[in-house]
Parts: C-alpha cells; sequence; structure tokens
C-alpha cells in the first residue's frame, strides 16, 4: 500500500485546450456590433418620428405607422443585432413607413405649408402684404389643416400683393382728353334745332373730356392676369360671410344700376349726335360711344354683355361663389373709376356766321381770278427760259457724276450659262439665295454693333420689338429703323425657306404618288413583334423609313447572296434584323415568300427615289428662280470705256480697311494682289465686273496683263450701292420672288403675320388703334396692277381679310402706288373703307 514515503509522481504542467483571449475579442466585437445595430434602429425610428407633419390627421396616421412598427419590432427584441441581416431586415421595415405616399405627401406638403406661411409672414413684416391675401392664404391653408382624411396634398400659395389702384391710376393719368368743337349755323327755338333757318350768329360749343369708355377700355388693356387674380381675392375678401341668397341679391342690383346709366347715356349721346351730322368723324365719335352702351344693353334676338354677365353670375353662385365674388368686385373696380374720374366741360360762344362770308369772298375771287390770268400768262414765258437753262445744268452734272463714279445703266446685264443648265442649278440658285438673306441679316446686326451696340444689345432691341412692336422698351432710338428693317426682312426669310420647304413637300408627294410608288402601298407583310403582336410592314412606310434614316436596306450584288434589313419594332421601339438569302429554295425564314418581293421592290424604287424627287423639285423651282439667274456687267465711266476713278479708289479703300474680313468668294482670291489691280499703273489694264446671282453679289477684279487671276470679292447690295451707286443693284428681285412664290400676292403662305407690310416694319403710321397687315394682290388680265388686302385682327387673335377692290369691283394700283395709298390710311379711314365695302360685316368683332 501506498505510505507517504513513496516517491511522488511528476506531471506535465496544464496547458489550456480552448483559446481565451480569441474568445473575449469575439464576444467583445459580437457587442459592439449589436450595439451599433440597435443604435442604427433606433435612429431611424427617431427620424420618422421626428418628421415635421402639420396635418393633425397625417400626425395619426403616422403615429399608426410608427405603432404598427413597434409591435413588428418586439418579435425581433431578442435577436441577434450583430447580425447585419437582422438589422438590415429591421431598416427596412422602417424605409416602408418613409416611402409610404400618404407619409411623403403628409412630409412635402408640411414643408411646402411651412414655405409659404414663411413667405406670407416676410410680406407682413415688410409691409407688402394685405388683410385681403392673408385670409386668402388663410382659408387655403385651414382647408388643408381640418382636413380628415391622411395624405392630402397642399397646393395652397401665398400670393403676394399687387397695388393694381396705383397701376390703374397711371394708366387714367395718360389718357388724353377728347376735344369736339360742334358748331350750330341754325336757329335754336325752344332748345329745338331748326335747320331750315339759318341764324345771324352761328353757336359754337366745344365740348373736352375723357369719357367711362376711355377709362374702361384702359383699366382692361393695362391689367394683367396677375392683376384679376388680386381683384379676385379682394372680392372673395370683401363678400366672405355673404350667403349665396345676398350674393344674388347684390348681383341684381349692380345689374339694374348699370342697365339704367347705359339707357341713360345713350339717351344722351343721341341728343349729342344731332348737333355733329354734318362731320362725319365727330358724328362716328358719337356713334362709337352709342355703340359701347348698345353692346352692353344687347338687343331682342342678342343679349347684352351685362345680361351675360349678369346671367353666367346667377349660374356660378352656388356652384363656384368665389368666381361670382371675383366678377362682381372687378366690375364694380372698373365702374367705379370709370364714373369716379370721367369728365366733360362743355363751352358755349357765338361768333360771325361763315356763309355771308363766303358770298363776299366769292365776289372777291371773281376780280382776282382776272388779274391772275394776266400774270400767269407773263410767268408762263418766264418759267420756259428758267426751266431750259436748269436742263443744261442737271445734263452737266450728269455727265460729270457718270465720269467719276460711272453709270450702272449704261452697260447691260449677260446672262451666264444655258437654259438647260440655269435649269439644273434650281435648288443651288434657291439656296444660295436663302444663304444671301441670311447673311443681309447677318449684316444688320453688325451694322447695330458697329453703332456702339452690344450683340447682346442688339438681340434684345429685336426680341422686344419682335413681341411688343411699338410699346416695345429695350429699343434705343437710333436703332429702331434698322430693327424694323431686319424684322421685315426676318419675316421675308422665314417666308421663303417655308415656301421652300412647301415646293420640296410637294415634289415628294409628286413622286409617291406615280404608279410604281403607289404600288408599294399595296404590298405588305404582317411581322410579328417581340412581345408576341403583329405590325403590318408596308413598302410605302419602309421607303420612307429608308428616306429618313430610320431603317437600313442591304443586297449583296452575288446572285446567292444576303438581303439584309435593319428595322425597329414599332411596337416596342427595339431594333431587329432580317437577313435572307436573295432567292428562294432549301431553308427560308418565316414569311420569307413574302418578304423577299417586298424588299426587292422597296429596294428598286428607293435607288432611284432620291433621284427623282431631287430632279421634281429642280423642276418645280426653275420658274420660280430664273431672277437669280448669274449674270455679270461692266462697270465703265470714263470715255475710253475704263473704270471710273472714283469707284476705283472706293472699292480700294473698302479693301483696305476690311482686309482682315472675308471678302473673299474664293479660295483664289488675295487682298494683296487685288489691291496692287486698283494702285499705280495696273489701274489702267484693270477691268471691274459686278456678278450678280438673286441677292448674291460679287466685284470681279481682271487685270490684262495677268487675265486668268480674277479676284472675286463678296460685296452687300448695300456696299455694292456704296462704291458704285445706282443701276447696279435689282431693288426689285425681291419683290419679283415675293410675287412669284405667292403667285402673283406679296404674301408667299398666305399668313397674315408674313405679310409684307405691318405695323412692326414701321408701316401704317396713321394707324394706332387697328392691328393692321396688308399685302398686293395682282391682278390676272394686268399683273402690274394690284388689289390692296388687308387683315385686321380680331378680338379672338385671328386676322379677318378685307379685299379692297371699290364699289364697281375694279379698283387697281401700281405696285409702288398700292404699297403707299395702304401707308396713308388712319384708323379712321380704314373704317370707313371697310363699312362701305363690307356692310354687313360684324365690326364689333374687331380688336380697337
Amino acid at each position: 500500500m501506498a505510505s507517504f514515503t513513496d516517491q511522488i509522481s511528476q506531471f506535465n504542467p496544464y496547458i489550456q485546450q480552448l483559446p481565451v483571449d480569441a474568445m473575449v475579442k469575439v464576444g467583445m466585437y459580437k457587442q459592439e456590433k449589436y450595439d451599433q445595430g440597435v443604435q442604427k434602429i433606433q435612429g431611424q425610428i427617431d427620424n420618422i418620428a421626428g418628421m415635421d407633419v402639420a396635418n393633425d390627421a397625417d400626425k395619426q396616421y403616422l403615429q399608426s405607422k410608427l405603432n404598427e412598427l413597434g409591435s413588428r419590432l418586439k418579435t425581433v427584441a431578442a435577436g441577434d443585432f450583430s447580425n447585419n441581416q437582422l438589422v438590415n431586415s429591421v431598416g427596412g421595415m422602417a424605409t416602408q413607413i418613409v416611402k409610404d405616399p400618404t407619409v411623403q405627401n403628409a412630409v412635402s406638403s408640411t414643408a411646402w405649408y411651412r414655405k409659404q406661411a414663411a413667405e406670407m409672414e416676410k410680406a407682413i413684416s415688410e409691409g407688402k402684404s394685405s388683410v385681403a391675401n392673408i385670409d386668402d392664404f388663410n382659408e387655403q391653408a385651414n382647408a388643408w389643416l381640418s382636413s380628415t382624411k391622411a395624405g392630402q396634398k397642399f397646393n395652397g400659395r401665398y400670393t403676394p400683393y399687387r397695388d393694381v389702384n396705383k397701376k390703374v391710376m397711371e394708366a387714367i393719368k395718360t389718357l388724353h382728353p377728347k376735344l369736339r368743337d360742334v358748331e350750330i349755323p341754325f336757329v335754336i327755338e325752344n332748345g329745338v334745332i331748326n335747320q331750315k333757318k339759318l341764324a345771324q350768329v352761328m353757336q359754337e360749343n366745344k365740348i373736352e373730356g375723357v369719357t367711362e369708355g376711355q377709362i374702361s377700355t384702359a383699366i382692361s388693356a393695362v391689367l394683367d392676369p396677375d392683376d384679376l387674380n388680386q381683384l379676385g381675392i379682394n372680392g372673395k375678401y370683401q363678400f366672405k360671410n355673404v350667403s349665396s341668397e345676398q350674393l344674388a341679391g347684390i348681383a341684381k342690383k349692380d345689374y339694374d344700376t348699370q342697365v339704367k346709366y347705359a339707357a341713360s347715356q345713350i339717351e344722351f349721346l343721341r341728343g349729342q349726335k344731332k348737333l355733329v351730322l354734318g362731320d362725319p368723324n365727330k358724328s362716328q365719335e358719337v356713334d362709337d360711344r352709342i355703340a359701347y352702351y348698345e353692346k352692353q344693353l344687347g338687343s331682342v334676338d342678342k343679349p347684352g354683355t351685362l345680361t351675360e354677365e349678369f346671367d353666367a353670375d346667377l349660374k356660378s353662385i352656388n356652384d363656384n361663389p368665389n368666381a361670382v365674388k371675383a366678377s362682381l368686385y372687378k366690375k364694380g373696380f372698373v365702374s367705379q373709376y370709370a364714373n369716379a374720374f370721367s369728365w366733360q366741360n362743355e363751352e358755349v360762344k357765338y361768333k360771325d356766321s361763315p356763309y355771308e362770308k363766303v358770298r363776299q369772298w366769292k365776289e372777291e375771287q371773281k376780280l382776282k381770278w382776272t388779274t391772275e390770268n394776266r400774270q400767269s400768262a407773263q410767268d408762263a414765258i418766264s418759267n420756259q427760259f428758267r426751266q431750259k437753262e436748269l436742263d443744261l445744268k442737271t445734263m452737266e452734272v450728269a455727265l460729270k457724276k457718270s465720269e467719276l463714279y460711272g453709270d450702272g445703266d449704261k452697260m447691260p446685264w449677260e446672262y451666264l450659262g444655258d437654259p438647260t443648265t440655269q435649269t439644273n442649278q434650281a435648288i443651288p440658285m434657291m439656296l444660295d439665295y436663302i444663304d444671301g438673306l441670311d447673311s443681309e441679316l447677318g449684316g444688320l446686326k453688325n451694322q447695330m454693333k458697329d453703332s456702339g451696340y452690344t450683340n447682346s444689345e442688339v438681340e434684345q432691341a429685336i426680341s422686344d420689338y419682335r413681341i411688343n412692336g411699338s410699346k416695345a422698351t429695350q429699343v434705343p432710338a437710333k436703332l429702331l429703323g434698322t430693327v424694323q428693317d431686319y424684322l421685315k426682312k426676318e419675316a421675308y426669310a422665314t417666308s421663303i425657306k417655308q415656301k421652300n420647304d412647301q415646293i420640296k413637300n410637294a415634289s415628294v408627294k409628286e413622286i409617291i404618288s406615280t404608279p410604281d410608288m403607289k404600288a408599294l402601298e399595296t404590298m405588305g407583310v404582317n411581322m410579328k413583334t417581340a412581345n408576341g403582336g403583329t405590325f403590318k410592314l408596308t413598302g410605302a412606310q419602309l421607303l420612307r423609313d429608308l428616306q429618313e434614316g430610320k431603317a437600313k436596306l442591304s443586297i449583296d450584288e452575288a446572285v446567292l447572296g444576303k438581303i439584309r434589313l435593319d428595322y425597329t419594332d414599332p411596337t416596342t421601339g427595339k431594333p431587329f434584323q432580317i437577313e435572307l438569302a436573295k432567292r428562294a429554295g432549301g431553308a427560308d425564314i418565316a414569311g420569307g415568300k413574302l418578304i423577299r418581293p417586298l424588299l426587292n421592290e422597296v429596294s428598286k424604287q428607293y435607288n432611284s427615289y432620291s433621284k427623282k424627287v431631287e430632279d421634281k423639285y429642280q423642276e418645280n423651282l426653275a420658274p420660280i428662280v430664273k431672277d437669280f439667274i448669274p449674270r455679270i456687267k461692266a462697270v465703265v465711266g470714263a470715255k475710253d470705256g475704263s473704270p471710273p476713278p472714283m469707284a476705283l479708289s472706293n472699292l480700294s479703300a473698302m479693301i483696305t480697311s476690311r482686309s482682315l474680313q472675308n471678302l473673299a468668294a474664293d479660295g483664289n482670291f488675295d487682298t494683296g494682289t487685288a489691291s496692287s489691280f486698283l494702285s499705280g499703273e495696273n489701274r489702267k489694264d484693270t477691268k471691274v465686273f459686278i456678278h450678280n446671282a438673286g441677292n448674291s453679289y460679287e466685284v470681279w477684279l481682271k487685270n490684262e496683263k495677268d487675265p486668268k487671276n480674277i479676284q472675286k470679292m463678296k460685296l452687300t447690295p448695300a456696299m455694292v450701292n456704296t462704291v458704285f451707286g445706282a443701276g447696279y443693284v435689282d431693288n426689285k428681285t425681291e419683290d419679283s420672288m415675293r410675287l412669284g412664290l405667292g403667285r402673283g400676292n406679296t404674301n408667299v403662305t398666305g399668313d397674315a403675320t408674313k405679310s409684307i407690310m405691318q405695323k412692326q416694319f414701321g408701316d401704317f403710321p396713321g394707324i394706332n388703334r387697328l392691328q393692321v397687315t396688308a399685302d398686293l394682290d395682282s391682278d390676272v388680265s394686268d399683273p402690274n396692277l394690284f388689289i390692296p388686302m388687308i387683315n385686321v385682327r380680331k378680338k379672338d387673335g385671328r386676322y379677318q381679310n378685307f379685299i379692297i377692290a371699290g364699289k364697281d369691283q375694279k379698283q387697281r394700283f401700281g405696285y409702288e402706288q398700292g404699297l403707299s395709298t395702304l401707308n396713308g390710311l388712319t384708323d379712321d379711314s380704314l373704317l370707313a373703307i371697310l363699312k362701305q365695302s363690307y356692310p354687313n360685316f360684324d365690326f364689333s368683332t374687331l380688336d380697337y
């Protein structure tokens, strides 16, 4: 048995079997991830709970979603939040609340509400608001805030206050009083004019004033949509607590008052008209005022504007009371100003009757006439001698000027190319003409910039006048004429481009209408689409798509080659490709027997299509661009036929001053060479020619010592006139082009806004109320005579065309005479002509 004396056994040291340190680190890491997961989830919940939501229903909805989230979190409370998958899953629950459309509407609407409320508070603090505008916003906001349905969108806004009263007063201040002189040469008995008895002295009434109609028209013209909205806000506030029955009563009272006032004014004005029957202008003025009130009252067949407005108000009282309040307030607003600021002064004077003076004057003229006849005979003899002396001096000056500057009418134009070549160049000539118009527009802009204005200022002036016409405020006085010229040229260039496109499109239609092309309409294949549907591919549609670059078709030249079509599925927009053998046989694609002849025929027609269209386009253009055929004329002035010295000096100075600019007409042009041709001894060997095609001009310099080295320079028509004087620029080219494209009419497209004469071009200086454009239309029997055509804008924005051919339809004018006659019209004279020519037309539809 063992005893304490036994020897004790020796054991090896104990070695730990588990990685305790690593396990501690893992545990700490897990705890850190756990804490981060809990913190992330709590942060998301806090963010959602802290969302700014103003509407109570929205708050309750958001709280219900948070409660729902809390309930779902309880099921995972004991989970391992160090697990990213679990954290992301819980985070997804929170994200669903954020993405909820109802919650998003609540948050965005609250943000918008806060923004609008802040703008209102700012306006209040700056003293720029009004109780009506504040009430308007609060009414919108309260309707949303009190809504019991969650997720309602708030679109209301605070409307900044506009001082409409100030704007209206400024408009009234600008009105000019009308002055009427009424002369009564007859006896007035008991207040009644006896037109059968002449008075020994004549009564003269001077009546000056501003009418209600003037003020009402001015107010209506000056108020923009924002002003009208402010009046609506004011009206809604003023009638805020008014019931529907009370509102109807107010509308009826307002209607009765305006009807009574209009009837009294008509009665008064009819009495005034008797005093001005002898003066058409004054009589027309009274008629206009009567028509203004008669339009308000209407007739048996047609209700007046007052009745129409009253009926509309009654119909809207229950459905849209705010609109009625706005309408009543606006009418009362305009009426209040019209009645308060209209005025009239009348002054009565007596003076000698002119009829006795006329009799005495006739007797005096008989005596003067006898004396004048004797003096006229003596003066006629003296004038004959003076005229002959003047004619001789004029001829001397003309000869001297011709020697120095040249005479453009002395040499004829020589046309270049045969008729066939000229026809084949129709398209390039048209495109060159369009480029020339664009160059002229650029030249006008440069002209304005050269006078000291920046490109931005020039563009602003053009844009302002294009939109606002005579009311433009951004056009300097010195640029006005050039801006008008630019807009006229721009409108013409636009018309030419549109007409060119019409001719080209018509040419395409002509080719498509040929039998071969028409046959493609009947050829078609039902194609299956990627989404299982079908669409019909016709030959005509494929041809158009190829022409427009929407499809690509290729056929191998080899007999056993392939046919390939790259196309786009019209139902899905996805591209697809068809490839099949040129010849059927063996394996074939589905529908190959139908697709193959279709693609072969389309390919055949397409190869000749472009050429046919171009030829037809060229053919249709040729008669129109006949005035663009290139031509050349020599510049001569001296007796020996050499170029005039002043023209050479002007041209040399222009080359020197503009040497850095692009004058070159071709790659051979050299500034030094051109200058040398015009210098020293070379002058006598240099010939100068003007080359013209449409509105494009070039100067050609040919020196006999180097005849093949012709120097060609581009010049604008204005530059040609400056250097060489008159006779080289055809100012009728543009007019001729207009008449050609317009089939005898100066309007190329038939659009009234593209007429040759417009107010914004500086035409019609005497017309201020009517919005007018005009053209000339040539007589078929005599193309040199023209019929005026006037377009007057109506209240609906469209233009009414009036042909002015006289009572017998035979009134005609020469071209320049027609333009001059139209420019001499005034508002009154034009209306008189139109009313005489169109007695049955309703002129109340015109905008004036």
